[in-house]
């Protein structure tokens, strides 16, 4: 929906331009609905072509909406979805920008001085259902935070060695410049494996795993990793020698853990945003079955 107003707008010839007849439909009220999930499906479900899918605006005229007869109500319901996106918009903001902070170090130490094993993830087709779950670039942020809500499966089967452990870390090694770095620790139960672009380590003792995590996390180890990562296919990337290769901030031990427990309590605080960030989310979904009088806009059959 087109919130600006310039004199002389241009768009591509790939985009069809309509307005609403106001007095009996709010644009924002049906850009809520093009949101939901079921205008979605209803897309999927109706477009065609090759290469290049093509949704037709006919078929888009004729789905159907839900229509409340009063504007009143329409406008109460973009207030309540309004606010909602107001909370998403102000734990995302906090969440992106809040600097993860670690003193620099006078001991500099070549990260290879502390592996014990580097591993490639898996190359296998992924899909939406399987035997095992797969970690994938998407499952993690910049800040080391794992989202584990929309997991890839395969039904291959793989080795022993291919199984993550508690403690295994884990490194994003392509993709976009601001991508490549994104770095975690596996800190809860999986059955399952990674993905082909992430590389797994394994630490001697002297490396806190959770400790780098933290620190890839900093302002000057993601520039750090923008700087080394080259273009491969069109996407920067960053190899396994080239990681090892670099020189990182060493603390002893003792010092590690108590970098790690200071900046867990700093994460505790930012997961609180986060579930505010979800329930917020939860908030809308929950506003928009109920305009379609359905447990969840997932698949309102019948609608459209």
């Amino acid at each position: 929906m087109n919130t600006f107003d310039y004199d002389n707008q241009i768009i591509s010839g790939a985009y069809i331009i309509f307005a609403c007849k106001e007095d009996e439909l709010d644009p924002k009220y049906l850009d809520s609905l093009f949101k939901s999930k079921g205008f979605l499906n209803y897309v999927n479900e109706k477009a065609s072509g090759g290469v290049r899918m093509n949704f037709k605006f006919e078929d888009m005229e004729a789905w159907e909406i839900p229509l409340p007869t009063s504007l009143d109500e329409q406008t109460d319901i973009i207030a309540q979805i309004e606010k909602q996106k107001a909370i998403i918009e102000g734990a995302r903001n906090i969440l992106e920008n809040i600097p993860i902070e670690i003193p620099t170090s006078n001991d500099k130490r070549v990260l290879r001085t502390f592996v014990i094993d580097t591993l490639y993830g898996i190359s296998s087709k992924l899909q939406d259902e399987g035997k095992y779950p797969v970690l994938r670039m998407n499952n993690l942020d910049t800040k080391g935070i794992w989202y584990l809500d929309n997991l890839k499966y395969t039904d291959d089967e793989f080795t022993d060695e291919r199984k993550l452990s508690y403690g295994d870390f884990i490194f994003n090694r392509t993709n976009s410049v601001d991508l490549v770095g994104k770095s975690s620790v596996i800190d809860f139960d999986f059955n399952g494996t990674w993905a082909g672009y992430l590389i797994r380590l394994k630490f001697n003792g002297e490396l806190n795993p959770f400790y780098l995590k933290y620190l890839f996390a900093t302002d000057r180890y993601r520039a750090l990793f923008k700087s080394i990562a080259k273009p491969a296919g069109g996407q920067a990337n960053i190899n396994v020698n080239e990681l090892t290769s670099i020189n990182i901030d060493y603390f002893e031990p003792e010092t590690q853990r108590q970098i790690v427990a200071e900046l867990d309590s700093q994460m505790q605080v930012l997961e609180g945003l986060r579930n505010m960030k979800a329930e917020a989310e939860k908030k809308i979904e929950k506003i928009l079955a109920d305009i379609w009088g359905i447990e969840s806009t997932e698949n309102p059959e019948g609608k459209g």
